[in-house]
């Protein structure tokens, strides 16, 4: 599923996305920085099951400031499931070489039981 989304250019990866205070105006500044920079700006104006956003570890105050959205949905890294990845339109991967090792670690050992 994540290949797919890849491939379709609806993975976004950013350095970071902390925010100091759990306040939804700020959120929502931020989620429009990264669909405009990343060049989906549809993704900012989606109203139904726009993003999830996976987190390295977690934040309360990210978690917090995305709750008021109903098309955005905050995980952590460790949680990511495929039903997310299908109900959500694109993912954002914030802190994405932490995240991506996360992943790594929980797709190693199904492998090796292959």
């Amino acid at each position: 599923v994540l290949t797919k989304k890849l491939a379709d250019a609806e993975v976004i990866f950013v350095d970071s996305l902390k925010l100091d205070a759990p306040k939804t105006k700020d959120a929502k500044a931020v989620f429009t920085a990264i669909a405009n920079g990343s060049g989906n700006e549809a993704m900012a104006k989606k109203r139904k099951n726009a993003a999830v956003v996976v987190l390295a570890e977690r934040d309360l105050a990210t978690e917090k400031s995305f709750r008021n959205f109903g098309n955005i949905e905050v995980i952590q890294a460790k949680d990511v499931n495929p039903v997310d990845l299908l109900t959500y339109k694109y993912v954002v991967v914030a802190d994405a070489t932490a995240s991506v090792e996360v992943l790594a670690g929980r797709i190693a050992p199904a492998a090796k039981s292959k």
